[in-house]
């Protein structure tokens, strides 16, 4: 359920970047991924890392989940509040152009959105079927108001309006899906239980923040030295590696509670279900990342049209990025449910850190070239970081064994599609499936029949 809801969404949300790339041009288009990289930046203080805090106490015990919510849901309106200050005051007193100003002040809507979202719950209760349904809808919202309010580039600062609003109104229907499963929000919210939200997640959310500042930091510095075009070539060469990002983020998102169930049983059980995901994970992006570097040209020209050619290098050079943060984003759950919070915060913490200080030397000078670079190290250097706290941790996660057969037959669909760059994609990529398949299933991998492995199942409800 949740990946075709989810596959759906993201699939919408494809089409919908390609859209506002061709109608609103790359200077509108820039508009827009500035707006957008800010916005969601905010949106990661006000999740701050609670959902993951809410799903370690349901997983602990059933009877916890309208506890958990309403705190979770208190302390992120208090976090909405500052958050969107903050917008306001970025927005009107340091973005000089008033487009920028427009787009920014219309997250506001996103961030009250955020603040609301209570998919984490059902989630951790293997209710999917809500999930998937309010993520494809929600979707389809924000792509019906574009068709029909955004038509030109003067439109771009509107486009985070209807983006906003569809992004709330889901967010409010969902809360009351939960809310008819766990009874009436905010009867009792107890201010010790808020607290204890923001004292146990906070590394978590610091964490977060920290990872998503460096694409944050990147479209910032490019927005300051280079002029809106660039940052739209280098926000269409993103956009793809970042949908495919969203194959892992499904799958992540999907399985969290049984990596959450499999830490509260055992570290032997950790390392068992952390293995099994990441073979998973792949199983599945491998072959993308590949096949997209292959042919790079006809689908950034088929996606955003030929005025993007430029961006080809780019997107094939973030298609890495995309593997190495499925990879790492894995093993910072892992941590994150075994009570390693802040081992993961000193390894994001360095990992940024080194990429700030890329930023300020290479962006200036080389642009969208020196960006993607600076992506690619920090992505290696977090990979690095994160394989070696989760061992120090003593859970044994293999890292090089799981990857070994979908990296091999990643690599032969590669070399076959080589030759069929120039022809139709309609021929090109279902030759690379085929390909890609039949050599895994030659190597004798068995990632889908040992699928069972990740269905840990939710405990018995235990008094808290």
């Amino acid at each position: 359920m949740l990946f075709v809801g989810e596959t759906t969404a993201q699939a919408l949300g494809f089409v919908l970047t390609a859209y506002l790339a061709r109608v609103l041009g790359p200077a509108g288009f820039g508009v827009w991924i500035f707006a957008t990289a800010v916005i969601t930046y905010l949106g990661m203080v006000v999740e701050s890392g609670a959902d993951t805090w809410g799903m370690r106490e349901i997983s602990a015990s059933v009877s916890r989940v309208r506890e958990s919510l309403d705190a979770v849901v208190a302390f992120r309106l208090v976090l909405a509040a500052i958050a969107g200050t903050l917008l306001v005051v970025a927005a009107h007193a340091f973005v000089a152009t008033p487009d920028r100003r427009v787009a920014l002040t219309f997250g506001l809507l996103s961030i009250l959105a955020m603040a609301l979202q209570s998919h984490w719950v059902l989630r951790s209760l293997d209710v999917n079927l809500p999930v998937a349904a309010a993520a494809a809808s929600q979707r389809i919202g924000v792509m019906l108001l574009a068709v029909v309010f955004v038509r030109a580039p003067s439109d771009a600062p509107y486009v985070t309006l209807w983006q906003g609003t569809a992004e709330l109104l889901t967010a409010i229907g969902l809360l009351g899906m939960v809310s008819a499963r766990a009874g009436a929000p905010f009867r009792n919210v107890r201010t010790p239980l808020v607290r204890r939200v923001a004292l146990e997640s906070w590394p978590i959310g610091v964490s977060r923040l920290l990872r998503g500042s460096t694409y944050t930091i990147t479209v910032a510095t490019l927005a300051r030295f280079w002029p809106d075009a660039v940052v739209g070539e280098y926000g269409a060469a993103y956009r793809i590696p970042m949908a495919l990002l969203a194959v892992s983020t499904i799958f992540g998102g999907a399985l969290a509670p049984a990596v959450a169930r499999a830490c509260a049983t055992s570290r032997t059980d950790a390392g068992i279900v952390g293995s099994a995901t990441l073979r998973l994970l792949a199983v599945l992006l491998l072959p993308l990342a590949v096949g997209g570097a292959v042919l790079a040209h006809p689908v950034l020209t088929l996606v955003f049209s030929s005025r993007y050619a430029g961006a080809v290098t780019l997107y094939q050079l973030l298609l890495a990025t995309v593997v190495l943060a499925g990879f790492s984003d894995l093993l910072r759950r892992v941590l994150h449910f075994s009570h390693h919070e802040r081992d993961d915060l000193r390894c994001v913490a360095t990992a940024v850190c080194i990429g700030v200080v890329l930023s300020v030397l290479v962006i200036p000078v080389f642009g969208g070239r020196g960006a993607v670079a600076v992506a690619v190290v920090v992505e290696l250097v977090l990979l690095a970081l994160e394989a070696t706290a989760v061992r120090r941790a003593g859970i044994k996660l293999p890292m090089v064994a799981p990857l070994m057969r979908p990296a091999l037959a990643a690599a032969v669909m590669g070399a076959v599609i080589v030759p069929l760059r120039g022809m139709s994609l309609a021929v090109s990529v279902p030759v690379g499936a085929l390909v890609y398949f039949g050599v895994l299933t030659a190597l004798g991998d068995r990632t889908i029949a040992e699928l069972h492995v990740l269905d840990v199942p939710v405990r018995p409800d235990t008094p808290g």
